[in-house]
């Protein structure tokens, strides 16, 4: 471990830019690490390495022990080097490690980072990073100090220090910060110095400075953006959003934009409104978005970063006016109905957007304080106007799945394994492995629980892999809740079928009306709108 105290002092005025103005910091004051662990490999192969491990996890649900012998016998790593090197990914909050016995698994930022890998850009990339950059001091300083000029080797350890007030790191400290970098492809070794890479570049025009803790506010929650898309534009949406844009058909990109061989990216134009340029200004990666059109929400998505520059615009779409670009992730047409999100954010009126508009920080809060996270609630799944789950009941025959549906039918197989995975174990963790109906919590000899994992609508429908469309069940009631003898009311409340001349109504009947068993977070709690898909389903009255 390097000494706690040492010199600092800069090497040269830094460039006039927030990530620099942000530091040095003291790193006794500040919550992240004052250094990185390494992880098996070397530059050229720990990423490999790291998603190798994250793919396993996905996949077969291991228990510690598991996890270690995989990791000794697939990484011919040493038994000593998972206990220092695991835990640290732990630390940046892709997995979670059970004390002793028990399941490892992904967190939301691993699954982020195995689904990256299948989409175009440099997601998982950002996301490590984000990792990295929020759990050990000095990653944002580094990035920005090699884009200012390249870091001869013999000054790597120099360099760093620049980032603390009270530390005074090592060579054997530094390495493990350009390591990671080199790891990630964001530097590259070239004559003797680091220099920054193409990635490097873009990841940097995203990068906010980090603060120490308790020296700033907390960052403010994601916003709520309303974007209208008229019929003149309608068909570059299809060709920018609906669909990645093409931008290997041009032969010279803007630098926001070099590297990458499509993305999703939409723009507005400057205004002199007040309202909506202060909107503009304040969009920025994480806000979520819904894009309107004819009278209804058409899709949604999240920004994954914003900027300014009329050669993109007039580039991508032939109008240098719309200036203000953003790239878009997880997107998704299973968006909810705009009758819907006028209910939840309080609007009166008629449910009509006119323009491009941030919504009120107070109408935000108040929807994630009632409904749950943006995220979860408006681009989890929800009604939509051709939506099975709408006002009016269609028979089995007519219902049109599309909007319950995965939109991304082309996944391989092994996609389809890690989705199940995740599946299960986000619904089972959700109720403690416990059945909802019953409440019983069983497990076999060597704990693993017999609660399984039950989709709400249901899988061979087409039904979503989110734990809002799941309920944990016993045997018993998984089987008699997927052949409808029992649905569930927008209550919670079990409900039975008629069906008094058949063997077993005695028993279910007992149930009826009683609640089942809910899991502690409410975000986790079944979304109505797929009990409602439920009960139509298998006939149940739906007044």
């Amino acid at each position: 471990m390097p000494p706690e105290d040492g010199e600092n002092s800069r090497t040269s005025e830094p460039p006039s830019d927030p990530i620099f103005t942000a530091y040095p910091v003291e790193h006794n004051e500040d919550d992240r690490y004052p250094t990185a662990v390494r992880f098996l490999g070397g530059a050229s192969d720990r990423f490999a390495n790291l998603v190798a491990m994250c793919q396993y996890i996905a996949t077969e649900a291991p228990t510690k022990t598991d996890l270690r012998s995989w990791f000794e016998t697939e990484l011919d790593a040493r038994e000593s080097t998972f206990d220092k090197q695991v835990p640290f990914i732990e630390d940046l909050g892709l997995i979670s490690l059970p004390e002793a016995t028990g399941t490892v698994y992904l967190t939301e930022a691993g699954d982020r980072f195995l689904a990256a890998l299948d989409e175009p850009g440099d997601r998982e990339y950002e996301i490590l990073f984000d990792a990295l950059r929020t759990t050990v001091i000095g990653f944002d300083y580094l990035l920005a100090r090699v884009a200012a000029g390249p870091i001869p080797l013999d000054q790597r350890d120099t360099i760093l220090a620049e980032a603390y007030v009270d530390y005074q790191p090592d060579d054997a400290v530094a390495i493990k910060h350009y390591t990671w970098l080199l790891a990630i492809g964001y530097i590259e070794k070239r004559d003797g110095a680091y220099e920054l890479t193409d990635r490097g570049r873009r990841a940097l025009a995203r990068v906010q400075p980090t603060q120490p803790a308790g020296k700033t506010e907390p960052a403010s929650s994601e916003g709520l953006y309303l974007v209208p898309v008229n019929t003149d534009w309608i068909a570059r949406f299809r060709q920018s959003v609906a669909q990645p844009h093409d931008l290997s058909q041009y032969e010279t990109l803007p630098p926001e934009l070099a590297g990458y061989d499509q993305v999703r990216i939409w723009g507005t134009t400057e205004t002199d409104a007040t309202k909506k340029q202060a909107a503009i200004d304040q969009l920025t990666g994480g806000d979520v978005l819904l894009f309107y059109h004819d009278g209804a929400f058409i899709a949604g998505g999240r920004v994954d970063r914003a900027f300014e520059n009329a050669e993109a615009g007039a580039l991508l779409w032939g109008e240098p006016r719309s200036r203000h670009c953003y790239t878009i992730e997880a997107y998704t047409t299973a968006v909810p109905t705009v009758e819907q999100v006028w209910e939840w954010l309080g609007y009166d009126g008629r449910p009509v957007v006119q323009g491009f508009t941030r919504v009120a920080a107070d109408r935000v809060q108040t929807l994630r304080e009632e409904q749950g996270p943006l995220p979860t609630v408006l681009l989890g799944g929800g009604p939509t106007e051709q939506s099975p789950i709408g006002d009016e009941p269609p028979t089995p025959k007519a219902i049109d799945t599309s909007t319950l549906t995965d939109e991304a039918q082309a996944f391989t197989e092994q996609r389809r394994r890690v989705r199940d995975t995740a599946f299960r174990r986000r619904v089972r963790a959700a109720y403690g492995n416990r059945c909802a109906v019953c409440g019983r919590h069983r497990t076999t000899p060597d704990g693993t629980p017999e609660v399984e994992a039950a989709h709400i609508y249901p899988k061979g429908a087409g039904g979503r892999d989110i734990v809002r469309n799941g309920v944990a069940l016993c045997k018993l009631h998984h089987w008699a809740f997927d052949s409808g003898w029992l649905s569930v009311s927008d209550d919670y409340e079990i409900l039975v079928n008629d069906a008094p001349d058949q063997p077993g109504y005695a028993e279910f009947s007992e149930l009826e009306g009683t609640e089942i068993h809910l899991p502690d977070d409410e975000s986790h709690c079944p979304g109505v709108e797929f009990l409602r898909g439920h009960r139509r389903l298998h006939g149940f009255d739906d007044e």
